[in-house]
């Protein structure tokens, strides 16, 4: 759109951190995940490894909020994530919950 920008409507960017202010300045806004790197960008495996990593304390099996809470990730992208991991076996389902999937322990069981 031409008038985008002049009408105080920022044009959608491919950086999801950044934050329209009005005013012509883009703000960033806090970063939610550790798997941030230092230009403010996510890496996929980074993401993926902090909802394997949110399964490191004593409960085997996590509500999907409580796993995005712990993996520091919004909702609507672990929802995403766990679909994606799902599929490929490295996450399943268990009474509405996630837990870790077989898969990983296959995997496991190749480290020598």
């Amino acid at each position: 759109m031409p008038g985008a920008r002049e009408s105080g409507q920022a044009s959608r960017s491919g950086d999801r951190n950044a934050r329209w202010s009005g005013g012509g300045q883009v703000r960033q806004n806090r970063l939610m995940c550790p798997a941030h790197n230092g230009n403010g960008e996510v890496s996929a495996v980074g993401r993926i490894t902090a909802v394997l990593e949110a399964f490191r304390d004593d409960r085997d099996a996590l509500a999907l909020s409580e796993l995005a809470r712990r993996a520091r990730l919004p909702k609507t992208t672990m929802h995403r994530l766990a679909g994606e991991l799902i599929r490929c076996g490295l996450l399943e389902r268990a009474d509405g919950r996630l837990r870790l999937g077989l898969k990983l322990f296959e995997l496991g069981q190749l480290v020598p």
